[in-house]
């Protein structure tokens, strides 16, 4: 499947793929599609079919387990990325994907592999911001940030795709346009984060004050997913004070997107997930 991308992030891929750096950062929203452009890029770098990358053997995936990556988990690719893979001149690729839940130690130790990179070795990681790593390392990656398409960009994409214009309109709503979470939405991808987070919000909001105090601990437990949960409930929040609804339908829906809106900014902050949590279920 053709991805969709800004003409803006188009323009940067091609430069990127002409002169690669060592290093690129690829920022943007949660459900803004930074994996699918990550993927992308390796394909391009590498010069294979993007359907068939995550199954390319020299490329390396590293992710967040249980909602953070370990030092391990680099020291793990570092080890990777030194080993010789037959040929000089093959390029290898990897991907860490939301390099923002990256803390201090794994940082730091991923700072030298970006210092010294091994000969033809290209990492790209996404994140939510560049602000959520070390100055450090942000100095040693080119950094690329998502701008996503324009509606109707979305709608003739979707549209090819056979989606009908009622139910790519009410992705669209509920993702805030963001083309990522757009196609798990419509596709029905359990995989992705903020479709698992629509699905959790749902529910959520079905449950009594004493039924959502049950789920805090489950959820406290990973803070991208509370944070993830948060935005959800906030689009759902937004799009239904878009169209009239009685009185008490309106406060409802305020007090939620308050409720939302205050806890994602507390979380940004690193307060205390259970904490947060608990407040929030107890505000909407």
């Amino acid at each position: 499947m053709k991805l969709l991308l800004h003409p803006q992030v188009e323009q940067q891929i091609e430069k990127f793929v002409e002169h690669a750096p060592h290093a690129i950062l690829i920022t943007g929203k949660a459900g803004s599609g930074k994996r699918s452009l990550a993927y992308y890029a390796a394909a391009r770098v590498l010069g294979v079919d993007p359907d068939a990358i995550e199954r390319y053997p020299h490329i390396t995936l590293v992710e967040p387990v249980d909602g953070s990556i370990s030092i391990d988990a680099v020291r793990s690719l570092q080890h990777t990325l030194s080993l010789k893979n037959g040929s000089s001149n093959a390029q290898r690729v990897a991907i860490v994907l939301d390099g923002h839940t990256l803390g201090e130690e794994a940082q730091n130790a991923l700072l030298k592999t970006l210092e010294e990179p091994p000969a033809g070795a290209v990492i790209i990681i996404t994140a939510a911001g560049a602000s959520n790593l070390l100055p450090t390392v942000r100095s040693r990656m080119q950094e690329l940030a998502v701008t996503t398409p324009g509606s109707a960009d979305l709608q003739k994409h979707f549209a090819a795709l056979g989606h009908s214009t009622e139910t790519i309109q009410r992705a669209g709503r509920l993702s805030g346009g963001l083309p990522g979470l757009m196609h798990a939405l419509l596709t029905g991808d359990d995989s992705h984060p903020l479709y698992v987070a629509t699905a959790q919000a749902r529910d959520l909001l079905s449950k009594d004050t004493y039924q959502r105090l049950l789920l805090v601990d489950s959820l406290a437990k990973n803070k991208q997913a509370c944070l993830d949960l948060c935005f959800v409930l906030g689009q759902m929040a937004d799009i239904s004070l878009q169209t009239p609804k009685p009185l008490a339908a309106q406060q409802s829906w305020r007090r939620v997107l308050t409720a939302s809106y205050e806890a994602s900014s507390q979380l940004a902050t690193n307060a205390g997930p259970k904490l947060i949590m608990t407040n929030l279920m107890l505000s909407l």
